[in-house]
């Protein structure tokens, strides 16, 4: 159920420039200092779920390179509410003899459906957040 402050959003990003693409794009860009905060938050985060480990890489594995993402966060106003750096593993990357010794906790869609079907019928409220 959305509330009314939600449902009276009628914002489009369309009027805004589109998000960087590439680290060099953050650098280059006049908001680079929030982008560097926003990488720093996102290392922060993943340190401290425990995402990482330092470990000494077998003979016959590769490290596995990984990617910056970046997203601008807009309220219903088209205001910036939030930087977003998200830093993603590049799993095509990943050789065929590594597939087995990787975990990536995510829902199944079928699961996520259900949830939504069921908050449906009972007449439930759905939220979601950002976790940092």
């Amino acid at each position: 159920m959305l509330s009314s402050q939600q449902s009276n959003c009628s914002y489009t990003s369309a009027f805004h420039e589109p998000d960087p693409k590439s680290q060099s794009e953050t650098l280059a860009s006049q908001h680079s200092e929030k982008w560097k905060q926003a990488e720093e938050i996102e290392i922060k985060t993943l340190w401290g779920m425990g995402t990482w480990q330092t470990v000494d890489i077998p003979c016959n594995c590769t490290e596995l390179p990984g990617v910056w993402s970046y997203q601008v966060k807009r309220d219903c106003d088209g205001n910036i509410s939030k930087y977003k750096a998200s830093w993603c593993a590049r799993g095509d990357m990943q050789m065929p003899w590594e597939y087995n010794n990787t975990y990536s906790q995510t829902s199944r869609f079928a699961a996520v459906r259900t949830i939504i079907a069921t908050a449906a019928q009972e007449g439930m409220e759905l939220h979601h957040w950002d976790i940092q």
